[in-house]
């Protein structure tokens, strides 16, 4: 019987040692450093600007619910009354929702058709997605072809928003028709 023995310690292959890495250059390290945090400030960037849009959105719809629950019947009794005395009205309602890249508007359009001697009148009551104002324009249009008309803008907060106020608003436009110097109401020219 022949005795198996180890062979000898130089006859056992060694492989060799896997090649040296080469060292991470200083560029390379600072390199995915600033891109590594720029990527996390733009990751932060983008989570608060969507956070921003959606309260945005929020205070938006707020405005426009309480536009068409407040100001809206207001309006189209106004404008049954305007009609009641044989003079031309109209109540529109318009959201802009295009271009995408442009802040969402919704408007309530009251306006009172030319007659007599007397021009287009209109007021217009508009929110902005973004905005933290209802904003009120008032305007009167001279008569006759080429004539300035006059315009009153006032801001409203949503909690001045009433039916009073609606009503106020109303007739300052009437006043501005008539070339009187529009009464505006004492909460909207606090809001101005």
């Amino acid at each position: 019987m022949t005795d198996l023995a180890p062979p000898p310690p130089s006859a056992i292959p060694v492989p060799p040692p896997p090649p040296a890495s080469p060292p991470i250059a200083a560029w390379r390290l600072q390199l995915d450093s600033t891109l590594s945090g720029g990527l996390a400030c733009e990751a932060e960037i983008r989570e608060a600007e969507a956070a921003t849009r959606a309260r945005d959105m929020e205070v938006f719809q707020a405005h426009c619910a309480a536009l068409v629950t407040v100001a809206r019947p207001v309006l189209e009794d106004s404008v049954r009354i305007v009609r009641e005395r044989g003079i031309g009205a109209a109540l529109v309602q318009l959201l802009r929702d295009q271009p995408s890249a442009m802040p969402r508007a919704f408007e309530l359009r009251f306006s009172i058709d030319r007659f007599a001697t007397r021009g287009r009148s209109r007021l217009v009551l508009r929110c902005l997605e973004g905005g933290s104002l209802v904003q009120a324009s008032l305007v009167a249009e001279a008569p006759g072809m080429g004539g300035t008309a006059t315009e009153r803008i006032v801001g409203i907060s949503v909690e001045q928003l009433t039916e009073e106020l609606i009503g106020d608003l109303v007739v300052a436009v009437l006043d501005m028709i008539w070339e009187r110097e529009p009464h505006l109401p004492a909460s909207a020219d606090d809001a101005a």
